[in-house]
């Protein structure tokens, strides 16, 4: 798969071309208690990423970079994670819109720490298939028939595209797309995709630190 945004109108997300890193123009929409948020409610500093579930350079930027900075400076109250969706189109990942309404579903019927448990694990195995997400939500201790169900049903369609609104708005092609955001309310995007995190590590001590 192509990883560059060139005339791709939106991609799955490797290493992307070396840009700087800048201040985006639009802003993405407050969070809400509709968001999916980790760690500390009042970090200082917050990590939005948009990312699709059936994305190899998403699965691989949640595995190695956003553990690791949320095992560092999560747990130090330094960082919060927010995750929106950003399902590319079904000719590049015709499980991706699935996926994500299943982690809605689950979330509504399990609370939100689930939410965590389904992507860690969703992205921790092979999913390829609705059937295989709803094993992993029946793994975690959600009942895998009220998924289907729910899933089924799009009850949370408008959430998933809502989310994807938000992330056009603000100029993302491709997943997985990320920005720093303060509580003074500066807006740093990372626009190359899945980062190693030793690239990530001084983007957030610069920013904690200004």
């Amino acid at each position: 798969r192509d990883s560059s945004y060139e005339k791709k109108p939106v991609v799955d997300n490797g290493q992307q071309q070396e840009e700087e890193q800048g201040v985006v123009g639009a802003k993405p929409s407050p969070i809400t208690d509709e968001d999916h948020v980790l760690g500390d409610p009042n970090a200082p500093v917050t990590f939005l990423v948009y990312s699709d579930l059936e994305c190899p350079f998403c699965r691989r930027f949640h595995e190695q970079t956003l553990k690791q900075m949320m095992e560092e400076y999560g747990k130090l109250g330094k960082v919060k994670m927010v995750y929106r969706h950003f399902p590319l189109p079904a000719t590049l990942h015709p499980n991706a819109m699935n996926f994500a309404l299943a982690s809605e579903c689950v979330t509504d019927l399990g609370g939100k720490a689930k939410f965590w448990e389904f992507i860690d694990r969703l992205f921790s195995t092979d999913a390829s298939t609705l059937e295989d997400a709803l094993v992993v939500a029946q793994n975690i201790g959600v009942d895998k028939a009220k998924v289907k169900s729910c899933v089924e049903s799009q009850k949370f369609l408008q959430k998933v595209t809502d989310n994807q609104t938000d992330g056009s708005n603000i100029g993302v092609q491709g997943t997985p797309y990320s920005v720093i955001i303060t509580n003074d309310g500066k807006v740093t995007a990372i626009d190359r995709g899945a980062i190693p995190y030793e690239e990530l590590k001084p983007l957030l001590e610069r920013t904690l630190n200004n």
